[in-house]
């Protein structure tokens, strides 16, 4: 079995944030024909789950780049990936220090998703917090100390901000083994974005596991920005679509078509219908 493994943002889904009619259309004709395909995202089940409700995904989807695998039919966390409250303090007095306000990301001792924040004030902050608040997310609240409760489990931390002050700190962050360190520029408001968790919770080792569970032969990776780079290590094929950051594409198979013209479902089909003799894929 070959398992297709896709990042959602930039790459499946469209520059509007949302999943194309052919792009489902594709998608689902082939999954339904037993393809095996699931998703990648640095998306929570929260926010992801209303993008990708329109796919028929049965196998398990990999969130929050790794920190969570979530299986979509026994709708459970089978796996989850928390950082230590040790690291957790000294990566808030990093960020005190250097004037930075983190969000934290918790699942609550009620398995609820919660994210901490304190007042945004980098305009990143305010599109992404203000944002999600503006869709009604429920996941957010705000604090005046940026403290774990009782029973809270940090799965991920974040700070948005301007490069190359960011970036300082993520190379100081880099060198610490216990964790893992995301840093890109959000495709959406253009900020930067460093997002810590575990140093079990990447996409990598994500994939990694799926591979081992579900016993497969090959896996095949598409994305488009820097937090896919550790899946295409682990990916036995992996593609880059044509809007990908450069960097990416350098380590990619091949490019493909650009996420506002459906590369990933397009790709797919293609594999499809070359495996089956050209014979062209009936569309329900």
């Amino acid at each position: 079995m070959i398992l297709y493994v896709s990042d959602l943002d930039g790459t499946l889904v469209g520059p509007d944030e949302r999943l194309s009619r052919e792009t489902v259309k594709i998608i689902n004709t082939l999954v339904d024909d037993g393809l095996a395909f699931t998703i990648a995202t640095a998306r929570s089940l929260t926010t992801a789950a209303e993008m990708i409700a329109p796919l028929h995904l049965r196998l398990p989807v990999i969130l929050n780049n790794g920190a969570f695998i979530y299986h979509p039919l026994k709708k459970k966390n089978i796996v989850a990936n928390f950082l230590s409250p040790a690291a957790v303090e000294r990566l808030v007095a990093d960020c005190r220090q250097c004037g930075f306000s983190p969000t934290l990301h918790v699942l609550t001792g009620e398995e609820r998703l919660r994210v901490y924040y304190r007042k945004p004030i980098h305009p990143g902050e305010k599109h992404y917090i203000c944002g999600r608040l503006a869709k009604g997310d429920s996941r957010f609240l705000r604090v005046d100390d940026l403290r774990p409760a009782p029973g809270d489990r940090v799965y991920a931390l974040l700070v948005i901000g301007n490069h190359p002050e960011l970036a300082t700190l993520a190379a100081k962050w880099s060198a610490d083994p216990e964790i893992a360190v995301h840093y890109a520029q959000d495709i959406y408001s253009g900020a930067y974005w460093l997002e810590v968790t575990d140093r079990q919770a990447t996409k990598k080792g994500a994939v990694r596991f799926l591979r081992d569970l579900l016993s497969v032969e090959k896996v095949v990776c598409f994305g488009d920005h820097l937090n896919d780079l550790p899946m295409f290590e682990e990916a036995d094929e992996a593609y880059a679509v044509a809007n990908a950051h450069k960097l990416l594409k350098t380590k990619a198979t091949r490019i493909i078509e650009a996420n506002d013209r459906d590369g990933v479902a397009r790709f797919l089909l293609q594999m499809a219908e070359e495996r089956s003799n050209t014979r062209p894929v009936a569309f329900s």
